[in-house]
């Protein structure tokens, strides 16, 4: 059987973000090429779709035939997404860890994020 060949259909962030930030620095580090872009919180590069959020990237992705894009991890264990290993220059790039918080840890954060002004 034959497989059918999919282009890929990049999604970026519509909105300004700290994961597009993210991005960014790591691309202007880690590409091969110069990555021309700085490492700001606005997706400058051409081409692709946009979205606001990651909930609605990695909806997009999940509803897209060929999407890639990029977003908060707790997105791609939620709706269980395939993720990337990531070149950091050790001996094997490496692949994320997701530890959701103890009960008892969360309850403490929400508290005192839900005490600030």
């Amino acid at each position: 059987m034959r497989r059918r060949r999919t282009s890929p259909i990049p999604l970026h962030r519509a909105d300004d973000s700290g994961t597009t930030q993210n991005l960014n620095a790591y691309l202007k580090g880690a590409a091969r090429k110069p990555w021309p872009y700085p490492a700001d919180k606005k997706w400058q590069a051409q081409g692709g779709q946009s979205a606001s959020g990651s909930d609605a990237i990695s909806q997009t992705v999940t509803q897209t035939d060929g999407a890639i894009g990029y977003f908060e991890l707790s997105f791609a264990v939620q709706r269980r997404i395939g993720t990337v290993r990531i070149a950091t220059g050790a001996a094997e790039p490496v692949a994320y860890h997701y530890a959701p918080l103890p009960a008892s840890v969360a309850t403490e954060v929400r508290k005192v994020v839900g005490t600030l002004s």
